[in-house]
């Protein structure tokens, strides 16, 4: 089985604090199927003490000539955003995901594109994200498994316009089924667990 992404490290107590406890928050979420290859997601949010609501409606199309392995997904959101996502698994190597995420801001003009990568293996796990749009930033991240349940991580922000590394973390994690281990120092200053 291959590693969690270095992003994940520490979500079993992440959603320890935050899944389930929605204070001052109502929360709807829809999911519905129109066939094998066609899926809706609707999730709402309304924020009880400011009054807004958030909504974003989704649809996922599954390319059947690829099975199943190629995805398009379309977004709206109540910011006025439009997001288009273009999977595609396993089609240019074995455990290899390449997503292309845009989103576009009709109002604004503002508009985003972020190449990501994603390759797993048994012991490794190797990420990479580049946004297209204005300066590029290359975000490079992975992690291996160690020894049984031991695993390190790390991950490095880079700007490639300035030529300056903007981020960097190591971790550690110990996970088994009862509990979970983690440990991090961000930047060389901070230190947590």
């Amino acid at each position: 089985m291959a590693p969690p992404q270095f992003t994940d490290f520490g979500k079993s107590t992440k959603d320890l604090f935050t899944k389930g406890y929605t204070h001052g928050l109502l929360k709807l979420d829809v999911k519905s199927k129109s066939g094998p290859n066609v899926e809706f997601k609707s999730e709402g949010e309304h924020n009880l003490s400011t009054q807004k609501i958030k909504n974003k409606l989704e649809v996922k199309y599954k390319v059947p000539e690829y099975g199943g392995r190629t995805t398009i997904t379309e977004s709206l959101n109540t910011a006025n955003q439009l997001g288009s996502i273009l999977e595609l698994n396993n089609q240019l190597a074995k455990g290899l995901k390449v997503t292309i995420d845009t989103k576009y801001t009709p109002n604004s003009g503002k508009r985003e594109c972020l190449v990501k990568t994603d390759f797993s293996g048994d012991l490794v796990r190797l990420n990479a994200n580049l946004s297209l749009v204005g300066a590029p930033v290359l975000e490079v991240f992975g992690v291996s498994k160690i020894y049984k349940d031991w695993m390190a991580g790390a991950k490095a922000k880079y700007d490639l316009q300035a030529n300056e590394l903007k981020a960097t973390s190591l971790a550690f994690l110990h996970q088994t089924s009862d509990y979970a281990l983690h440990t991090y120092t961000n930047d060389g200053n901070e230190f947590g667990g």
